[in-house]
């Protein structure tokens, strides 16, 4: 028996055959074993966005969607294999109800029913971002955002590939069309999410991708990303270590312009206001 005070439940989201996630009381209908991002290049993510906004986060609350069910050992299904004989689905453990139906016939609709999030319990995160700058689009000076994944004081459900937002921290935000009722708000999933942050070392402010990585330029429709040495978490870009001069392996003259780049380049940080004016651009907003 599992005894924890506090379990993170992983779910996935690619669009792909249905998967059930259980695991504690906590059911989630899923659609594939992890998420898929489909890269975008800053052109299609101006295109793809109804509201790019400024703003920084106010509030976090965590709320949930239907009720947990009962751990599946106490779910039990009697079904007959396929193939077994008339003689072997009557042997005995099955008792007769009055009316001749069986009582695991009489209660088989209940025990099988695919569970989903109806049958469930569905964390989500209710974040309030109050509204610096509007970008493109149309937003109040408060918006709220809901986002797939959350917690109580037992259990904290992450969606793989939706980001999790920090309170009194700064961001520009792509929301894309009928973000106020999708549980995944930002276009191109966590594409869409910029920290704007000071950079300790410098106290040059930047803007970084929501793995961390530094937005150094934007050039034909592209994003300039390059390594931030001082994250922790690996970047998706990354690959493997870094490339040495005398590496056997990838000698230099074998790697693309845009992996150099990335690992070497020295390139101050694009300054948040030439973003947001390339933002703007991008999307045809007069100036």
């Amino acid at each position: 028996m599992i005894d924890t005070h506090l379990i993170r439940n992983r779910v996935g989201t690619a669009r792909h055959a249905p998967l059930l996630i259980v695991l504690m009381g906590v059911v989630m209908a899923d659609t594939g074993h992890a998420t898929t991002v489909i890269p975008i290049d800053f052109k299609q993510l101006a295109a793809a966005s109804e509201l790019a906004v400024e703003a920084t986060v106010v509030d976090l609350q965590s709320v949930s969607v239907g009720q947990p069910i009962p751990p599946t050992s106490e779910v039990k299904d009697a079904r007959i294999p396929e193939g077994a004989d008339e003689d072997s689905k009557n042997d005995g453990t099955e008792e007769a109800t009055a009316s001749g139906e069986s009582a695991f016939q009489a209660q088989d609709a209940a025990a099988i029913e695919p569970l989903g999030v109806e049958g469930g319990q569905m964390f989500y995160t209710d974040v309030t971002l109050a509204v610096h700058q509007t970008l493109f689009g149309t937003a109040q000076e408060r918006i709220q955002l809901r986002l797939a994944g959350g917690h109580d004081e037992k259990v904290q459900m992450v969606v793989d590939g939706i980001p999790e937002l920090e309170r009194d921290q700064r961001y520009i935000l792509f929301l894309r069309p009928g973000y106020e009722k999708s549980a995944a708000p930002i276009t191109g999933v966590d594409q869409g999410l910029f920290r704007l942050v000071k950079n300790a070392s410098t106290g040059q402010e930047e803007v970084q991708v929501y793995d961390g990585d530094i937005v150094v330029a934007v050039e034909k429709d592209q994003l300039v990303v390059v390594r931030n040495p001082a994250k922790a978490a690996a970047s998706r870009l990354q690959l493997g270590t870094a490339p040495k001069p005398d590496s056997k392996d990838v000698p230099y003259a074998e790697l693309s312009p845009e992996v150099l780049r990335y690992w070497r380049s020295t390139e101050p940080p694009m300054a948040i206001d030439d973003f947001i004016m390339a933002v703007m651009a991008e999307k045809g907003v007069v100036q």
